[in-house]
């Protein structure tokens, strides 16, 4: 127990109340409590979700450390689009239950999927520095890149441009 606790840096927490630690620390105490049963595969069912920016990006990098650095098999839900861009080796996109699509990020995130899957228009980039999809929505209901956006936040009726992505082409 001691190792796992080491490896999410919650030793230090160890005598405090679950109750007294901000979210991204308590994640990581679920995270060292899983890890000290040595498993093989590690699932974990929206292990950001309620935490602010800086410890959703905490608990991403220690699942891609326990991933990549410790060999340790690692399934994440996930329902932040650029968080899985970001972190995700694979992707499955799940709709109505079943498997829409799975893949490689630049393969998955495709505004066709996104729309499919989740009826919101949206333009998929290169992120600037990361190179990774980032994923721009833009309104629910609209048909994809070059809508008229009769509805678009702003009254704007210009169409929003198309799809950034020189890689999936």
């Amino acid at each position: 127990a001691r190792r796992a606790m080491s490896r999410t840096g919650v030793l230090g927490l160890a005598f405090r109340p679950i109750d007294t630690l901000s979210g991204g620390e308590r994640q990581r105490v679920i995270i060292a409590r899983a890890l000290a049963q040595e498993p093989q595969v590690l699932l974990l069912d929206e292990p950001t979700s309620h935490l602010d920016v800086r410890y959703q990006v905490e608990i991403m990098e220690l699942i891609i450390s326990l991933s990549h650095v410790d060999g340790l098999a690692c399934g994440v839900v996930l329902h932040d689009i650029n968080l899985a861009a970001r972190y995700c080796d694979l992707i499955v996109m799940m709709k109505s239950g079943g498997i829409h699509c799975q893949g490689r990020p630049w393969d998955v995130l495709t505004p066709e999927n996104i729309m499919d899957v989740y009826g919101v228009a949206s333009i998929v980039m290169k992120h600037p520095i990361l190179e990774c999809p980032l994923v721009v929505t833009l309104e629910a209901g609209a048909k994809g890149p070059g809508f008229e956006g009769a509805g678009a936040p702003g009254g704007r009726t210009q169409p929003y441009g198309g799809i950034l992505n020189e890689e999936s082409s």
